[in-house]
């Protein structure tokens, strides 16, 4: 009897492991492209896969294999919107722009200047001001600011869409064989490169070359030339003001703007595009900025002093009018007698009205300069602390096959709308878990066809016992 006890017990035991076996044991991914590297995920503060499944993410609608979890869209959306990742990116291209207009704005005020300078030295053959003065109108700053500033916004708007689609690329399952570790570097696609090119050639062939030349010209002309055209060859150009292009950059961008629509223009481009960085925006392009806010700031001061000049040249006065002068609201009497108007006196007892205390706005300079200091040492992105890889010290390489990252930014929807969807899922599918959870072997649906067996066996086993 104890022996068909214990081959019974035996039985019983082998029997329900076996199912428990057969209906909890997770399925394998679907038709891996190749494994995942959960460190680049963690370093962002992803969980992560070990191999790309098939998930639709919200957030990354043309991810199809995934290397991340559904719940790292939370993740996504947090770093990016409430870790203000999207607002300092925003933020960081307004200043941008304000430096770069700003600039310009400055530049199309010395266009009246040269103007007048020309105008006084049109009868004189030589005149070295009126050869700066010439070369200054030839430029045609007005003209070319507003198409430049349009261009300015157009290249942060398609860099913001680019630093979008970081998040999902990550997650994507094809992308992690384009990093290599061992060398530190991101491979990049020819595509991008191309809307690289597309999107900043002009505005760096302006900021790196041609505005050099220009700004050297203007700052040489306000410095050595007075209101009425009078070189000073003593004077000179602050060295803090001239300005210097560095000879790989403009040999880059000269190469690519000759073969941007040659067959061979990816060879001639690629150094170009070689200067994005996927987690910092590239010095390459922002160039100049502090060195553009002090400039225009000297050009402010200078355009005012020539004016002063000009408004109190002896040449430029006026002839003084006979009989009575009216001057600064004092007056001369018919025999030459300074006459000034009373100061007007309060009434007594009556108190002074007290004037309300305005908040000082603070200038556009001011607000420059601030942002100045804040951008300089702040990131896109920010890793997370126990990040295993330094992707920020990864350097990017470009070649086909390779990374398309605008068009993983294009696709991106990191917004409040998935954000919302993709928690009430979860919490949903997290509800419908916690319902079953130590329910053991009976709560799981997937065995019911096998509980009437289990009871049987364990009813013959009590049986055993009670008439034993």
């Amino acid at each position: 009897m104890y022996l068909k006890k214990n081959i019974l017990l035996v039985f019983l035991l082998t029997f329900t492991s076996s199912i428990l076996n057969s209906t909890t044991e997770k399925k394998p991914p679907i038709a891996p492209i190749a494994e995942c590297n959960q460190d680049i995920l963690i370093s962002y503060g992803l969980d992560g896969n070990r191999y790309p499944v098939k998930a639709d993410l919200d957030m990354c609608p043309t991810v199809e294999k995934s290397c991340c979890t559904m719940a790292d869209q939370l993740t996504i959306y947090s770093n990016w919107a409430h870790g203000k990742e999207a607002e300092n990116l925003h933020k960081r291209f307004k200043y941008h722009y304000n430096v770069y207009a700003h600039l310009m704005n400055s530049l199309i005020k010395v266009f009246p200047l040269a103007q007048m300078i020309q105008k006084k030295l049109e009868k004189k053959k030589v005149s070295n001001c009126k050869v700066l003065a010439r070369k200054i109108l030839h430029f045609q700053i007005k003209d070319i600011a507003p198409k430049l500033k349009e261009a300015v916004r157009t290249m942060h708007e398609f860099f913001f869409d680019s630093y979008k689609g970081m998040y999902c690329m990550l997650c994507d399952g094809f992308t992690h064989q384009y990093f290599n570790l061992k060398r530190k570097r991101i491979i990049f696609s020819e595509r991008f490169c191309r809307d690289i090119t597309a999107n900043s050639l002009h505005v760096m062939l302006y900021f790196h070359i041609h505005f050099t030349k220009f700004l050297n010209l203007v700052g040489t002309f306000l410095s050595t030339c007075d209101n009425r055209g009078r070189f000073n060859d003593k004077a000179a150009l602050s060295p803090v003001y001239i300005f210097h292009s560095s000879a790989k950059a403009r040999e880059e961008i000269e190469q690519c703007k000759t073969f941007r629509n040659d067959p061979n223009w990816f060879t001639m481009c690629k150094g170009l595009c070689q200067n994005f960085n996927l987690t910092k925006y590239s010095t390459f392009f922002q160039p100049h900025l502090k060195k553009y806010r002090m400039y225009a700031e000297f050009l402010a001061a200078r355009i005012r002093h020539i004016k002063v000049m000009e408004a109190n040249d002896p040449l430029n006065q006026p002839p003084p009018p006979i009989g009575r002068l009216l001057q600064n609201n004092n007056k001369l009497s018919k025999d030459g007698r300074l006459l000034t108007a009373k100061p007007a006196t309060a009434k007594p007892g009556a108190k002074p009205a007290a004037k309300p205390k305005k908040k000082k706005k603070a200038s556009l300079v001011e607000r420059l300069k601030l942002n100045e200091k804040k951008f300089k040492r702040l990131g896109i992105f920010r890793s997370a602390l126990n990040a295993i890889i330094p992707i920020d010290l990864f350097k990017s390489r470009f070649k086909d096959p390779g990374i398309d990252l605008y068009s993983f930014g294009q696709a991106s929807l990191i917004d409040d709308a998935r954000y919302k969807t993709v928690k009430s899922a979860l919490m949903k599918k997290a509800g419908k878990k916690i319902a079953t959870r130590g329910s053991g072997v009976f709560g799981n649906k997937n065995i019911g066809v096998y509980t009437t067996t289990i009871l049987t066996a364990l009813a013959i086993v009590f049986v055993g016992f009670k008439f034993d």
